[in-house]
């Protein structure tokens, strides 16, 4: 068996580094959002999470040519949306 040492490949470590990495985000995400929930309301910390993911993620969209939904996928898209928010609504 020979090592890789070339970082073009894919280090085995990389898996444990991006969970932990996960991780702690989400861990700082829920703290952040539920002192947000405290202070201004669940309902408003979760508009105001929303309304900054869509912002930040409205130019990545753009740039990979995102194009609107045809309607039922629309339809099912604000199904998983309304589902999404109640759940999270409820957690913060």
């Amino acid at each position: 068996m020979s090592r890789r040492t070339n970082f073009d490949q894919d280090h085995y470590l990389a898996p444990y580094i991006a969970v932990s990495i996960g991780i702690a985000l989400f861990s700082v995400m829920d703290g952040l959002m539920k002192s947000a929930a405290i202070a201004a309301g669940a309902y408003s910390a979760m508009l105001l999470r929303s309304l900054i993911g869509a912002v930040l993620m409205y130019p990545v969209w753009r740039w990979r040519e995102g194009q609107w939904p045809s309607p039922p996928k629309l339809k099912l898209h604000a199904l998983r949306g309304a589902v999404s928010a109640a759940m999270a609504t409820s957690f913060f």
